[in-house]
């Protein structure tokens, strides 16, 4: 196959992969405003916002520094286990010292869904390293799978948790969860990620050499939650968290 052709079929995939995730809302936007009040829909869809700003601030971005860095060594077995075990440990890492600060904070929150703010946030940074690792590989077919199998998961855990057993926003942030932890899942055991642990290969210098090159896309993808987000939390501050359903749903 020419290199012309590649480019087409990578992108397809991709962007399938891509739309997927983009079409939950749609679909699942008449459950919400059939079952769900203005105030559970509000505070999801906040708690949401929520995950997506801290996502990269967490992470530093390293899911784009690890993809940069895999697509030049696939032919080297080697150099992929030295990238995806050092960058696997400091996602460890960066996770434990998140959850301790959420539990720290959690004493001044006075918020029913904080954990499920910090167990999605959790699913969610591995969810994403590790479709970002297959893209690395050169696997973009199980990038899409992994990215459609979230997708559908979390429209029919929404279907089950919603509407049958009437969870309201508990179901909805459970499904969430759930979808993302699946795609985790398929990524680790279809790409068998764990061949590629090894605690012995983390390196130091290859992690400074990482961060270096994903750290300045941190203020550009906060950038990115500003202007396309953050009026929900302003809503949200002065109007109150119900407002977010009547004028986001609307849209």
């Amino acid at each position: 196959m020419g290199k012309g052709k590649e480019l087409l079929k990578n992108t397809a995939i991709v962007t399938i992969g891509k739309i997927s995730t983009q079409l939950i809302t749609f679909f699942l936007l008449p459950i919400y405003t059939a079952v769900l009040t203005n105030e559970e829909y509000g505070v999801v869809d906040l708690l949401n916002t929520i995950v997506n700003l801290l996502l990269p601030i967490v992470t530093l971005q390293i899911e784009q520094g690890i993809f940069r860095y895999l697509i030049d060594c696939r032919n080297d077995k080697e150099r992929q286990t030295t990238i995806i075990t050092t960058i696997m440990r400091f996602i460890v890492i960066q996770s434990i010292l998140y959850i301790i600060i959420i539990i720290i904070a959690s004493a001044f929150i006075n918020n029913e869904y904080k954990y499920f703010l910090a167990g999605n946030l959790i699913v969610s940074i591995f969810s994403t390293i590790l479709l970002q690792i297959a893209r690395g590989l050169g696997d973009n077919k199980s990038y899409a799978i992994g990215s459609f199998l979230s997708g559908v998961a979390i429209v029919v855990l929404n279907v089950i948790l919603i509407v049958v057993f009437s969870l309201g926003a508990y179901g909805m942030l459970l499904a969430t969860l759930l979808g993302n932890l699946i795609c985790a899942i398929y990524i680790f055991i279809s790409k068998k990620i764990y061949t590629y642990l090894k605690p012995k290969q983390n390196d130091k210098k290859l992690l400074k050499e990482i961060l270096k090159y994903s750290i300045p896309l941190v203020p550009n993808m906060v950038s990115w939650w500003i202007v396309n987000a953050s009026d929900r939390t302003i809503i949200t501050a002065f109007l109150g968290i119900a407002q977010n359903r009547n004028i986001f749903s609307s849209k």
